[in-house]
């Protein structure tokens, strides 16, 4: 298992757009991916999860990357985050 707390620098946080590239980059890999916000843990896969979690701009949140293919998603998921979500 891979683990690490990252910063939403978004301006937005993760509002409805990149909620959805978060869910599309996440798919893409066989391994269980979540995301922990103020101890809500949600799984990074559904748009709906993602989108309630109402992560703001500056929040940190975990992210868990658990599976078959691990290292290439959690490499993914963090060029993603640190990259404000574009």
């Amino acid at each position: 298992m891979r683990k690490k707390t990252l910063n939403i620098s978004n301006e937005l946080g993760l509002h409805i757009r990149a909620a959805s590239k978060l869910v599309q980059v996440a798919s893409r890999y066989a391994s269980e991916i979540t995301l922990t916000y103020q101890q809500r843990t949600i799984r990074a896969k559904n748009i709906m999860e993602v989108i309630t979690l109402a992560v703001p701009c500056g929040a940190e949140v975990v992210l868990k990357v658990f599976g078959e293919d691990e290292q290439e998603a959690f490499a993914a998921m963090l060029d993603l985050i640190e990259n404000n979500l574009i």
